[in-house]
């Protein structure tokens, strides 16, 4: 082997290795261990952040489930709620016009008593007028 300016000759006769050949040999074998090494490391690397990634899917899936779920519930609840509301109002009505027919009612009753006492006290009066009394 011989150096002449920037570069270093080899001999073309592979037969006995001499020392800078060795140095060089495992200098490019560990130069080449290192190489797989750091491509093992970025694939390990690039499988771990893709598990993670796929667990992330996973989980904004669930979450996504889960609010689709806690939607279609509270439409549900919605949903109860303004039949509920209906009911209340119709029950509402239903207690006004009943409360209408009894003032009613109740109306037409007193009407009815104070005529009844009016002819009462006519009797009262023609009573006392042929000098009976009333019992």
């Amino acid at each position: 082997m011989t150096i002449a300016g920037n570069w270093i000759e080899f001999p073309l006769s592979t037969s006995v290795p001499s020392r800078t050949t060795f140095h060089i040999r495992s200098r490019v074998l560990r130069l080449e261990l290192a190489v797989a090494t750091t491509l093992i490391a970025f694939g390990y690397l690039a499988w771990q952040t893709l598990g993670q990634e796929s667990a992330l899917q996973e989980a904004a899936a669930n979450q996504s489930r889960s609010i689709a779920t806690l939607a279609d519930t509270v439409a549900r609840q919605d949903r109860k709620i303004a039949g509920l509301n209906r009911s209340i109002e119709k029950a509402t009505r239903d207690l006004a016009a009943q409360l209408s027919r009894v003032s009613i009612q109740l109306q037409a009753q007193d009407k009815e008593m104070t005529g009844i006492q009016a002819r009462l006290s006519r009797i009262e009066i023609s009573l006392r007028s042929n000098g009976r009394q009333p019992d």
